[in-house]
């Protein structure tokens, strides 16, 4: 019997697949890199985000400016599907 016969273990999602799954969670459509952090434990989320990307899903960035003008910080969201918005 080969290793994988008796292996009843579920596959842990991958980074992306987790990465999706936030965004898809309803609530805020706009998220915080800090929020990203926060909420899948992925610290290097830029680049799952490209890999995401590259696979044709529609992640959107966008800058946070504060009061004074300034670029504070980014936020990311899953883009709603065409006509959608």
């Amino acid at each position: 019997m080969s290793e994988r016969q008796g292996d009843t273990r579920q596959r842990k999602p991958t980074q992306e697949e987790q990465l999706l799954a936030y965004f898809r969670k309803p609530g805020l459509a706009w998220r915080s890199a800090r929020q990203i952090v926060e909420g899948t434990n992925i610290l290097c989320y830029t680049r799952r985000i490209t890999t995401l990307r590259r696979a044709r899903h529609r992640i959107e960035m966008r800058w946070h400016v504060n009061a004074e003008g300034r670029k504070d910080y980014t936020e990311y969201r899953l883009a709603p599907p065409s006509g959608d918005e």
